[in-house]
């Protein structure tokens, strides 16, 4: 998911125990555009039985990610 690890930034540094947990509205934003984008498709979808897996990694400073892909046809799943 692009841009994953900017968008939940703001909400993983309420994770230390030197932050005060502070709600305003750019972690509200935050929380809601994550919630959207974990449950839009293509993001979820049932394996194809049978077909191989591609893994694909990423990292930055402020995040690591990591998918299995499925090639089906003319898309490819995560």
């Amino acid at each position: 998911m692009e841009g994953f690890s900017t968008i939940a930034a703001l909400l993983t540094r309420l994770t230390h125990l030197d932050i005060p947990f502070e709600w305003f509205e750019e972690r509200k934003l935050s929380f809601w555009k994550i919630i959207e984008l974990l449950t839009i498709a293509p993001l979820l979808n049932f394996p194809l039985e049978g077909e191989g897996f591609t893994i694909y990694n990423d990292a930055s400073n402020v995040g690591l990610g990591c998918i299995f892909v499925q090639c089906g046809g003319v898309t490819d799943y995560p």
